[in-house]
């Protein structure tokens, strides 16, 4: 009976290390010499042709410039402009790896110019000029932020015990003419203040009559102060 199993054979890979990056493995039926890194492999058939081949393994292919590659860039070429209404081209006549972007870029069409406001209005019945027409679009003058009422003096007297510094709230009674009622917005500022004091809020407390709050330092026995302020309400 006739063998059709291959017959079993020894295939020896030497092993070289070139210092590129790579490892070769030299296969060859014929055993080299045993003192190289040396891999033998078992095999059934035979080698093609009878001839030794190599197989290249790739330990590190940043190590290897034509396995590492090179990196790509991408530049702006030229920008024209196309007709309007076309659509947008962008070209690459650079190469794979060093692009260069040519960009067509449509112009934009000139839009038709509307009817001025005026001639809007005329349209819509208006019968004036344009100068009667620009005069009603002025309305009439607001009111004032605030009202100024008139001035008060906030004032005290140390006359037998010093007064200690800090905030407190003098009551101060306004004119009668003034108006002044519990529910009125007012706001004081002072015309000229002395170092080392600042008003602050306003209170209404009752017909004519309101409270302001005053940070002052210390005052001694038999010292004074007085301070102008406006007093305004607010519309």
């Amino acid at each position: 009976m006739r063998e059709t199993t291959p017959r079993l054979q020894r295939i020896y890979l030497r092993i070289s290390y070139p210092g590129d990056g790579t490892v070769k493995l030299h296969a060859s039926l014929k055993p080299p010499d045993y003192d190289e890194p040396l891999l033998v492999l078992l095999s059934r058939g035979v080698m093609p042709m009878g001839q030794p081949f190599s197989v290249l393994l790739v330990s590190d292919p940043t190590q290897n410039e034509a396995l590492r590659g090179k990196a790509a860039t991408v530049r702006v070429g030229s920008v024209t402009a196309g007709p309007a209404g076309s659509a947008p081209k962008v070209v690459n006549s650079g190469a794979d790896a060093a692009a260069v972007l040519d960009f067509t870029l449509p112009v934009s069409r000139d839009g038709i110019d509307g009817a001025s406001a005026y001639q809007v209005a005329r349209a819509a019945g208006y019968g004036g000029t344009e100068t009667q027409w620009l005069a009603t679009l002025i309305g009439a003058a607001g009111k004032d932020a605030t009202t100024l009422l008139g001035t008060v003096t906030l004032s005290e007297t140390a006359a037998l015990v010093a007064i200690s510094g800090g905030t407190r709230r003098l009551t101060i009674t306004t004119p009668v003419a003034w108006g002044v009622k519990i529910g009125d917005d007012l706001a004081v500022s002072p015309v000229s203040v002395p170092a080392g004091y600042a008003t602050h809020d306003v209170t209404v407390t009752g017909p004519n009559t309101i409270t302001v709050g005053l940070t002052a330092p210390l005052l001694a026995v038999g010292a004074s102060y007085s301070i102008q302020c406006r007093v305004r309400r607010f519309n």
